[in-house]
């Protein structure tokens, strides 16, 4: 080992829970629904005492579940909420509200429902023949991310009334023929874990690509608002990365920039959503070596060293990820770029016995499994899958403290490189 003890690069937090007041922890997002397509909200909420939640319609009437005749309410242990009204007319529009009250305190949240007939409402967002007048046919709603080439927004696509998202890419600092790649790549392959692209368009500033909104947001935001987390839903996301992962390497492409900023959850159907495929190529038969941008948290030992990649590449990353999401800890952290790389190198880590208790065994073994120097010493993305432990996970309960500290760190980092 290097000289430095693991202990002094993360701090393990011990703070105790407290009660708390009820907090919506996922925003809710104006809606435009087409009859006779079923009006669904979804939020998350948070709270010590489990707060109780009532929905209000715009008339004014608290709606209550009939069963699924007409309405259905859905409040699950991991605080998520649902409100559907199975069969929507046109006086359903309105403005909803959604209320969580506890001993602790009363919030609540108001959408904007749209619902249109069918004969009225323009062309789906499948048949529409998309321009490339960024600012006369979108309407920018809000900024869901930014980093430190592109912004994304949640727009609305006035032709239809279709919430899309839009990624604004720098061309100052990406050429319009890289950001062209991306577009490509993503209109070239179809997964469920991938969002839907539509469009590409440029402007003075930017290179822009349209797609498909995720109502969510990142993964790793959704786990720390979790009242609880146990290793079984780790292992039910990581299951759905490792299936895009190897549809991607079924496709001849790597991905090369797997981290939690990359991953979205999208909360109506709990299915991931892989992000940013700006890194991503197809594989021949030539040795393609990938540069190393910015912090090396994520990056195999091959990205570091200059080598090339391969499929292999992407796996390193997804056993530091399950690192991450198990422990909130990051195995290779370290003061500085250049310890973090040398702990890489050297495969140097450590299994906390805090966070990494006695009864996830299998975990620890499939982490091991996967960080190993040599690359085609790693299993493949489908050797994973038939893994023991992703087949049947335990069920041990998990501390979110570290993790919501992991995040808050990153989301640091990002904001000082801005």
């Amino acid at each position: 080992r290097l000289s430095f003890d693991y202990s002094s690069r993360q701090q393990i937090s011990n703070r105790p829970q407290h009660y708390c007041a009820p907090e919506f922890t996922i925003p809710f997002h104006d809606r435009t629904v087409i009859i006779p397509n079923p009006l669904t909200i979804i939020g998350h909420v948070n709270g010590n005492p489990r707060p109780a939640i009532v929905w209000q319609h715009p008339l004014g009437h608290t709606l209550i579940s009939d069963g699924g005749v007409y309405i259905n309410t859905l409040y699950t242990d991991d605080g998520t909420i649902q409100l559907q009204i199975v069969h929507p007319t046109v006086n359903d529009s309105g403005i909803y509200e959604c209320i969580a009250t506890s001993p602790y305190g009363t919030v609540s949240r108001k959408i904007r429902i749209i619902v249109k007939d069918a004969s009225s409402a323009h062309v789906s967002i499948d048949q529409v023949r998309w321009s490339t007048r960024y600012s006369n046919d979108y309407r920018e709603l809000s900024e869901l991310a930014r980093g430190r080439f592109s912004i994304v927004k949640h727009c609305l696509h006035y032709l239809t009334g279709h919430d899309i998202c839009a990624k604004l890419i720098y061309k100052k600092f990406t050429p319009p023929d890289r950001a062209l790649h991306e577009y490509a790549i993503l209109s070239s392959i179809k997964n469920d874990s991938i969002i839907n692209v539509y469009a590409f368009m440029e402007t003075e500033t930017f290179s822009i690509i349209i797609g498909e909104l995720i109502f969510g947001g990142r993964l790793l935001d959704h786990l720390c608002s979790q009242c609880s987390l146990n290793e079984s839903i780790i292992v039910k996301y990581m299951r759905q990365l490792l299936d895009v992962i190897y549809y991607l390497h079924r496709c001849k492409m790597v991905h090369l920039d797997l981290k939690p900023e990359n991953l979205l959850i999208d909360i109506y159907h709990q299915q991931i959503k892989l992000v940013d495929f700006g890194d991503t190529i197809r594989l021949t038969n030539m040795r393609y070596v990938h540069r190393l941008f910015g912090n090396a948290e994520f990056s195999a030992p091959e990205i570091i060293e200059g080598h090339a990649v391969n499929y292999k590449t992407d796996i390193w990353s997804i056993g530091v990820l399950v690192y991450v999401l198990l422990s909130g800890l990051s195995p290779f952290l370290d003061d500085t770029d250049e310890q973090t790389c040398q702990n890489i190198l050297n495969i140097d880590y450590i299994f906390p016995e805090m966070p990494f208790s006695q009864a996830i065994q299998g975990s620890k073994k499939f982490i091991q499994m996967i960080l190993v120097k040599e690359a085609n010493s790693r299993p493949s993305a489908s050797e994973c899958l038939s893994n023991e432990w992703i087949q049947n996970p335990g069920n041990v309960s998990l501390s979110t403290t570290n993790l919501v500290d992991f995040v808050e760190r990153r989301k640091s980092q990002l904001s000082d490189i801005i």
